[in-house]
């Protein structure tokens, strides 16, 4: 059977992933690769380990909810839901991962592959070429950064969007194309919040580039969004140049 696109296809590379990780490690540790957070211990990494559990989890639920719409039997993955309950906890990250890794036996693991077949596909995926073209974008604006002589209100605004960027794609692999749109959204919220920054160097490449990596993601299936009223009205044009409107109109259908 073709591979969908859902919550359970999603919980289940996850899963997968953290089931590889050696038993001598960390449950923070094994979440925070599983996750693709980078393997250096700090602050930040864990609160996005939490925070990463926590979408996980909202995916779980969504599965939960869609097996429960339909007519298979609860005995087919009511043991593996209550395992994989307890592995998604947010409590002793500190501890070893092999105290909860016993939970992720293959049955388990089976009864999710399973939901992932019979439940729905909920969106398209995004191609991998496309994601690696992003971040070769985006690399090649932080390098902008690096060598230009870039004024630190701009450089601060850009890596503040890179930033939003690069998350969003990190938790795509958790939650789909929603981590996306809320990018958008975010991207969007940050760009008025400094629109004076936006109309003081909308003639910078550092914009130009970034205006082109938020216009690809907002053409991608799934993602596009009609930007409130509220938003609309808030990011006005008056006193704005032609640049300056072209990189805002990024952000909208």
């Amino acid at each position: 059977m073709a591979k969908r696109n859902n919550s359970a296809q999603r919980m289940l590379v996850i899963l997968n992933a953290a089931v590889a990780q050696p038993d001598g490690d960390t449950i923070s540790d094994v979440w925070a690769k599983s996750f693709n957070l980078g393997i250096e211990k700090t602050t930040k990494r864990d609160l996005e380990v939490v925070e990463s559990l926590g979408i996980l989890y909202g995916q779980f639920e969504i599965t939960k909810s869609l097996i429960a719409q339909t007519d298979y039997s609860e005995e087919l993955y009511r043991k593996s839901f209550n395992r994989i309950d307890g592995v998604l906890s947010i409590q002793n990250l500190s501890s070893q991962w092999t105290g909860l890794k016993h939970n992720l036996a293959p049955e388990t693991l089976l009864a999710i592959n399973w939901l992932s077949e019979v439940l729905p596909d909920e969106e398209n995926s995004v191609d991998s070429d496309f994601v690696k073209g992003i971040e070769e974008q985006l690399l090649q604006l932080k390098k902008s950064l690096e060598v230009d002589n870039v004024p630190l209100s701009l450089k601060i605004f850009v890596e503040r969007q890179i930033e939003i960027i690069e998350k969003a794609f990190r938790q795509h692999g958790v939650m789909g194309t929603k981590a996306l749109r809320d990018a958008l959204y975010q991207g969007y919220s940050n760009s008025h919040e400094n629109d004076s920054i936006v109309t003081e160097y909308e003639q910078s490449n550092e914009l130009s580039i970034l205006g082109k990596v938020w216009n690809q993601i907002k053409n991608i299936p799934g993602v596009v969004i009609k930007t409130n009223k509220a938003l609309e009205a808030g990011a006005g044009v008056v006193g704005k140049g032609q640049k300056a409107i072209e990189f805002l109109e990024n952000f909208q259908m």
